[in-house]
């Protein structure tokens, strides 16, 4: 599949929903299927998600600069001596995409807008900083003046959980669009209105979700009733 292909991961032999893995060369891949789940916070301005990855997000996140990067293991980022941050520049999305970013375990990012990394504010690295940390904001903001920012991003297992706040829900919709199971499948102006709630996307179509924090356990039943009806219908799991 392309961008919006999903993974699953493994906690043990008897987790269904981690269950599909094969090994290749001592190393664990992670086979891909589709599906999304979304739980939206408007008074918040955050989106818990499963089911995305950070393939999926950079390309448009960082269209109007480049990403910054608080938690990550990506090798080849830019060191800022200023800040004692470190970023990739927009031209080397490409290759940032290209990486194992599961690997990483956890993942802490934010866009930024420019041709250059811009000179941050004190003010905005403690903010950030404090993100990084905590996975909460500081003193309610998303959008950070000298950051330029839209999104602010932690998340853990690459495409298997993501704590994302935004600033507009336009900027949102902006990223969610490109998602391949959003382009056409039933229900999505729902998924797209904005409103408070929580959905599961497949290529049967969207419908309502608990909203919840255990994704693990989301995964595990959804994995499970899935499983009871290929048992019913004689189908191999």
């Amino acid at each position: 599949m392309q961008a919006t292909a999903r993974r699953l991961s493994v906690v043990s032999a008897t987790s269904c929903a981690r269950r599909r893995l094969i090994r290749d060369v001592g190393q664990i891949k992670h086979q891909m299927r589709d599906y999304l789940y979304l739980w939206h916070d408007p008074t918040r301005h955050l989106l818990i998600a499963s089911g995305i990855e950070l393939k999926d997000l950079a390309p448009r996140a960082s269209a109007s600069g480049g990403f910054l990067l608080l938690t990550h293991g990506y090798a080849d980022a830019i060191y800022d001596p200023t800040s004692k941050f470190e970023y990739v520049a927009a031209s080397d999305i490409p290759a940032l995409i290209t990486e194992d970013v599961y690997s990483w375990g956890n993942i802490c990012w934010a866009d930024y807008s420019g041709d250059s990394f811009p000179a941050l504010t004190k003010r905005d690295v403690a903010e950030l900083l404090y993100f990084e940390h905590t996975g909460e904001l500081l003193d309610g903001h998303i959008a950070l003046p000298s950051l330029g920012n839209r999104f602010l991003a932690r998340g853990h297992d690459d495409g298997w959980f993501l704590s994302l706040y935004y600033d507009s829900w336009s900027a949102m919709v902006d990223l969610l669009e490109q998602l391949e199971l959003l382009r056409s499948v039933e229900g999505r102006t729902e998924v797209l209105s904005g409103r408070s709630g929580a959905f599961w996307i497949d290529d049967a179509g969207v419908v309502e979700e608990e909203a919840t924090l255990d994704i693990d356990s989301l995964l595990n039943r959804r994995c499970q009733k899935r499983e009871a009806q290929q048992d019913a219908d004689g189908n191999p799991h």
